[in-house]
């Protein structure tokens, strides 16, 4: 006679559902780990070859403004540094050599795109000379609010903050460093944004240069209408002004009109780049 067949007890079964469960706990931990070390390696790997196209890139653009220099002493938006960088695809570019390590190429999942400009730092009203108070400055700046049809009780609470700012006094608000941190001062964001393209934050005194300044930049520091400084942006393309004296005849300013806050060339410049990773689409 055959003995009865003994079927498994539940404690057997459940042991043997916690050690599957635990396998496929570690499994998931170790598939885990490896995948956020790749990760990681991935993204320093992309940090460090974003960091080298941005320092060629700066390169280039000291090389562009050395040979500038060297051309003469006028700048206008004709020249080849007023040229903006259009948005470049580099994948194809940083593709591995014969013989290279396959890991130094952009992965086939991704396209980084490279943009840049190099902008006259001078073609805008330079804040500093708003925040010292300087009477020329605030009707400059009253101005420039009038031409952007911008309120101009900002354009006065903005001095009048400003100033305060200045005193170091526990209530007042903090300096800015930055154009975006006018808000501390009472701008609102919609004024900020009309504002932005025509108004730079420099640590020195500074001057406008004719040849590249923003319309309403120009009106605003010279007193002219803004009619003749948008006649002057559209005659300056073709023949830009290599002398004060001819930005003075240009821009029908009279002779003894002052051109202290005037120039026509050897401007600082603002090298600005952008590198953009893109998801390529399967």
């Amino acid at each position: 006679m055959n003995p009865p067949r003994r079927h498994p007890s539940g404690s057997a079964l459940l042991a043997a559902m916690l050690a599957v469960a635990l396998v496929a706990t570690l499994s998931t931990m170790a598939l885990w780990q490896l995948w956020r070390q790749v990760s990681l390696q991935s993204l320093q790997q992309h940090g460090r070859q974003s960091q080298w196209l941005l320092l060629g890139a700066m390169d280039w653009g000291r090389i562009a403004l050395r040979e500038d220099a060297r051309a003469g002493q006028v700048d206008h938006l004709a020249e080849p540094w007023a040229l903006p960088l259009a948005p470049t695809s580099l994948g194809r570019f940083l593709q591995p050599a014969t013989g290279a390590t396959p890991q130094a190429a952009v992965p086939a999942s991704e396209d980084l795109w490279l943009s840049g400009q190099i902008m006259d730092a001078q073609s805008k009203f330079n804040l500093y000379d708003l925040s010292l108070g300087q009477p020329a400055a605030i009707e400059a700046w009253q101005r420039l609010f009038a031409h952007l049809n911008l309120p101009a009780s900002e354009a006065d609470a903005v001095v009048a903050q400003w100033q305060l700012a200045r005193q170091s006094m526990p209530s007042a608000p903090l300096l800015p460093q930055r154009v975006g941190q006018l808000s501390w001062l009472g701008l609102s964001s919609s004024s900020l944004a009309r504002l932005a393209a025509h108004v730079v934050m420099l640590p020195s005194p500074s001057t406008l240069n004719v040849n590249t300044a923003t319309p309403e930049a120009l009106a605003a520091m010279s007193g002219i209408s803004l009619t003749q400084a948008r006649r002057w942006a559209m005659q300056r393309q073709s023949t830009p002004a290599t002398t004060l004296e001819q930005a003075r005849q240009a821009l029908g300013l009279p002779a003894t009109a002052p051109s202290s806050k005037m120039a026509t060339g050897l401007p600082p410049r603002d090298l600005r780049l952008r590198l953009r990773s893109v998801k390529r689409q399967r």
